[in-house]
């Protein structure tokens, strides 16, 4: 902990908070509401090669607490707390409060966001975990807590390197009215920690760095490049210059630029950024996803298929989405989840649709039919314990890799409990893929203890847990 330097924080803060945070700090799953916290992260480089990492965060000016004061004014009190988890072991922690005070309630914007930042010099790469806490003390159960991971690498001095993007709501030249929360190199950069443009946000702008340039980039230009693709990797066109050419000064360089977002219609978008040279030939790139919700653009939503999303209603957007966990991100569900306009909703459902394709290469609209008819199968054979049967171990797989090639039943015997044994030939080029369930507690559910497909759960002792004996009752995977 002695080499991690801080050298950026705007707010006050001291440790008197601790009491605060050990008192009143609960699980989010025991709120009643919530601050609508986001975060987001970016590691850079500075002029001695020395790796930082940024943290970004908001929450949205409306959603804090203002209460009357004998003044005839409205205050506001959070409490904050930052833990950074460096692999296994805490890194770095850090607690604050956030205090404002406004004449009029009026004065909150709709979509302002309240906005902050730290910058950590970085001792080495590895994986870091970053968790905010935050709880409005002028309303009890309003508390929130948001998380992100990053994995930080050791930029070489040799080699072409990408930072990070930065995707900020503004970018602009420092002047004496700028923050310097948010300087960076002559502009003051504004994060946009939502990642999510359109409706009240129609600009995405966006901030990177090159490093190493001279050495790697022949001739005495290059161009800078940065454009988006839709859920599905295709090219959004209609936005401009997706590159521009630069003279080649010095080792690194600063890039910047903006995207208007407001005729793009909802859904997950990506932002591909990086370095070329003169002939266009690509170098180096990066890539980071983001949202767009702009619920007044139609979407096209008839697919090729003839099944038409638009025809669902709210409920069902909702049952669809939630089948649709065995494939989509963290993120993205937590995105969906905010969504309240159905006609976004759909068009959500409809790009996360269209940039899937099935272990069998079927894609966009043509999986998802065989995706719900699997699902509707597996609610029919898998179900037990009341469990639904597209929620079981068994109905996952199924949903996801169809129907197996064999499968193999172990009744129960006085040395081992029921199992089965899936295989699935020429399953993702793998031939002879077996997934292993077990009934290990007897009630007829049969959970996954082992697979030999990659991404799947691996245990080559998986025999221990159908074994009768003193291994009952042991997780697996969990020795």
């Amino acid at each position: 902990m002695s080499d991690i330097k801080l050298f950026h924080h705007s707010y006050f803060r001291n440790f008197l908070l601790l009491f605060f945070l050990n008192n009143f700090f609960v699980p989010l799953g025991h709120a009643q509401n919530n601050l609508h916290l986001s975060i987001d992260v970016a590691q850079f480089q500075d002029s001695k090669h020395r790796h930082y990492l940024e943290i970004y965060y908001a929450i949205p000016e409306q959603s804090i607490t203002y209460v009357s004061n004998d003044n005839g004014e409205y205050s506001s009190l959070l409490v904050m707390d930052l833990q950074i988890h460096k692999n296994d072991s805490l890194w770095a922690t850090q607690m604050w409060k956030y205090e404002r005070t406004i004449e009029d309630t009026m004065q909150l914007a709709e979509n302002k966001q309240m906005v902050d930042m730290f910058r950590y010099f970085l001792d080495g790469p590895g994986t870091y975990h970053i968790v905010v806490h935050a709880r409005d003390m002028n309303q009890e159960n309003v508390i929130d807590s948001t998380a992100s991971k990053i994995e930080c690498k050791k930029f070489s001095p040799n080699k072409l390197e990408l930072s990070d993007v930065q995707l900020a709501s503004q970018i602009k030249k420092l002047s004496n009215e700028s923050s310097k929360v948010f300087a960076k190199k002559n502009y003051e950069v504004i994060p946009n920690p939502t990642s999510v443009f359109g409706e009240g946000v129609p600009i995405l702008y966006y901030y990177f760095e090159a490093y190493n340039l001279l050495n790697n980039v022949a001739g005495s230009q290059y161009k800078c490049f940065a454009f988006l693709k839709d859920s599905h990797g295709n090219i959004v066109e209609g936005l401009g210059p997706l590159s521009r050419t630069k003279t080649k000064l010095r080792d690194f360089s600063i890039e910047m630029g903006q995207i208007n977002m407001s005729k793009l219609s909802t859904g997950k978008y990506f932002l591909d950024y990086g370095i070329s040279d003169s002939t266009g030939a690509e170098l180096i790139n990066k890539e980071k996803n983001f949202y767009i919700y702009n619920p007044s653009v139609p979407p096209t939503l008839v697919t090729e298929a003839g099944t038409r999303v638009q025809d669902l209603v709210s409920e069902e957007l909702d049952k669809e989405y939630e089948y649709m966990r065995y494939f989509t991100k963290k993120e993205d569900r937590e995105f969906y989840k905010n969504l309240t306009n159905p006609g976004a909703k759909k068009q959500f459902i409809y790009s996360s649709w269209q940039s899937q394709t099935s272990h069998e290469g079927l894609k966009g609209m043509y999986y998802r039919q065989l995706y719900l008819l699997r699902v509707k199968e597996a609610n029919k054979r898998f179900g037990a314990l009341g469990k639904v049967g597209w929620k079981t171990d068994e109905g996952r797989v199924y949903i996801l890799y169809g129907e197996p090639t064999n499968i193999e039943r172990f009744p129960s015997s006085p040395t081992n409990k029921p199992y089965q044994i899936w295989t699935y030939n020429h399953l993702l080029g793998q031939g002879g893929v077996i997934f292993i369930f077990a009934d290990r507690f007897g009630f007829n559910r049969f959970e996954l203890i082992h697979s030999t497909l990659r991404e799947e759960l691996q245990d080559p002792f998986w025999q221990r847990f159908i074994v009768v004996g003193p291994q009952d009752g042991v997780q697996p995977g969990r020795n």
